[in-house]
């Protein structure tokens, strides 16, 4: 399988105006490293708005028309095995939003079910991401990314879903991302997100430190200017997904499941 030249990064929210704080960034990559063509919220895609699910639709809608290209978003793509209620994921994401028909009721049920417990995948203690699906500050992004991104998606064979999916030439990959994983890795794990020229100075820093990598290009003024602007960060952390994803297509092998947990439990690339 070809390595995928055209990279999109998904910030995501589960939020009633989610489309203020999903944030879409795309680029090319180029000699290994990415270079950054646009980056924008969920609001500003075509059909896109401030509401959740015009946003969801909107997202979906611009991942079903990318052609071979690789998307990392950083919403939980499964639950921890034991969890799952099925030994397959793609009918586990079939019947996911049925089964959960509110993030709420999805948030009680698997507190009922690990009592009152948050047991985290074998993905999220490897990549030491910051949260379990159905803590209390990510239970909303991982009803909405399974039952209003993926499942829609899956459904239809619009893309392929690593590494639960067997890949395939022309579809658009989807790898679940962390952020938080990222910067961890490289050692750039500060606070970042906040108004002020403290958290602005450290989104620039980061930013400085992912050029001298070799991991991305110096984007275009218009564009850095926004990175460091954005208070919330979820600009930045669009970018940090698009770079997540980059590295997971240049190492193919990655992809493919090692083993049946891959399988039911998803993978986090960083």
């Amino acid at each position: 399988m070809a390595v995928r030249e055209h990279v999109i990064g998904v910030d995501f929210s589960g939020a009633r105006d989610a489309g203020k704080y999903v944030w879409l960034a795309e680029g090319r990559v180029r000699n290994g490293v990415l270079t950054l063509d646009s980056c924008c919220p969920a609001r500003a895609l075509a059909g896109g708005g401030v509401a959740h699910d015009i946003a969801m639709a909107a997202l979906v809608d611009r991942l079903r028309r990318a052609r071979s290209a690789v998307a990392g978003l950083d919403f939980p793509f499964s639950l921890p095995a034991r969890f799952l209620g099925h030994d397959d994921w793609t009918r586990f994401v079939a019947g996911f939003a049925a089964f959960y028909p509110t993030a709420e009721l999805f948030r009680a049920a698997l507190n009922r079910a690990a009592g009152g417990k948050e047991p985290k995948r074998r993905t999220d203690i490897a990549a030491r991401t910051p949260f379990g699906a159905w803590n209390l500050r990510m239970y909303r992004q991982t009803r909405s990314g399974i039952a209003g991104v993926l499942a829609p998606l899956v459904r239809n064979d619009d893309v392929r879903v690593a590494p639960m999916q067997a890949m395939h030439g022309e579809k658009t990959i989807l790898v679940e991302t962390c952020p938080a994983s990222l910067l961890k890795a490289e050692r750039l794990y500060v606070s970042y997100k906040g108004p002020g020229e403290g958290p602005r100075a450290a989104r620039d820093g980061i930013l400085g430190a992912l050029i001298a990598r070799n991991l991305l290009h110096m984007p275009a003024k218009s564009l850095r200017t926004l990175l460091l602007d954005n208070a919330g960060g979820d600009a930045l952390d669009a970018v940090l997904a698009a770079i997540c994803a980059m590295r997971a297509s240049a190492a193919p092998a990655a992809l493919l499941p090692a083993d049946e947990t891959d399988r039911l439990e998803a993978k986090v690339y960083f």
